[in-house]
């Protein structure tokens, strides 16, 4: 198994694997597939094979290893879509549901390296957790803000390209998400995080922990608007509303380092 040894290997293969999951992400446009019968039953399919590689090569898992972990994956996504089920069947809602946490779970055992991994790891991989649900709704409200003013723009003009955007660009961005997200996260993000209290509390260590959980709380709120949104219990203004009204929280947080973080470390 060739392992990712620099920095031009690892952008080649986050390439190839997000090549890899938008094609499959594009299968029901390409066979006449109907979506809602394709995506319940291979959300799966999608993100976690393609994650699951990224994560044995950056950590240089073992080729057999790797491929045990994938084969128990495909296992999941045939039996998801060889039993029945739709929208009234409430065990394929919960076999596919769980199954999302299931192959995430063999996600996190090549990122502490196997059922063996020792506790450092573990609490790692929890950084990791937290790190990629962040990463990723800053990518996904920032797709949806390029999308809003992408289509805005057109219609202004006289074209729908909604269907055409939906198939050609959503279709490959959203399975991206993930790699992406972890890309940011294992070269930049979690080299900051592991040393921030290395060496003590300092003001900037805890200057960045103050806004990372508050982006944190600020992007559940707002998932939580967006999901309502889907489910047609809220509308476009609600999601506005969680974002603007959430702006004074961050005024209040910058004052504090303003004006109290200087007292409190001694001016240092």
């Amino acid at each position: 198994m060739h392992f990712i040894e620099n920095r031009k290997q690892e952008l080649i293969v986050l390439i190839l694997l997000v090549f890899i999951s938008g094609a499959i992400a594009k299968v029901p446009f390409l066979f006449n597939i109907d979506p809602e019968l394709f995506y319940p039953r291979n959300i799966g399919t999608i993100v976690f094979p393609t994650l699951i590689t990224y994560l044995s090569l950056r950590y240089k898992f073992n080729l057999y290893i790797w491929l045990i972990y994938l084969v128990i994956s495909f296992i999941t996504i045939i039996f998801l879509n060889l039993i029945p089920g739709g929208d009234n069947s409430d065990t394929f809602f919960l076999s596919s549901t769980h199954s999302l946490f299931f192959l995430f779970s063999i996600c996190g055992l090549v990122y502490i390296g196997g059922i063996r991994g020792n506790n450092n790891k573990r609490i790692d991989f929890l950084h990791y957790c937290g790190d990629l649900i962040i990463m990723s709704g800053l990518l996904f409200i920032s797709g949806g803000i390029f999308t809003a003013i992408t289509i805005g723009l057109f219609q202004l003009i006289g074209f729908n390209i909604e269907d055409f955007y939906f198939e050609n660009v959503v279709v490959w961005g959203l399975p991206s998400i993930p790699l992406i997200a972890s890309y940011l996260i294992l070269i930049v993000l979690f080299a900051i995080s592991s040393r921030l209290f290395e060496l003590g509390i300092t003001p900037n260590r805890l200057a960045l922990t103050g806004l990372n959980l508050l982006v944190s709380f600020h992007l559940l709120i707002i998932s939580k608007q967006l999901l309502l949104l889907v489910l047609k219990k809220a509308n476009t203004n609600n999601i506005l509303n969680s974002i603007v009204r959430y702006l004074p929280i961050y005024v209040i947080w910058t004052a504090i380092v303003v004006f109290l973080f200087p007292i409190i470390f001694n001016f240092k």
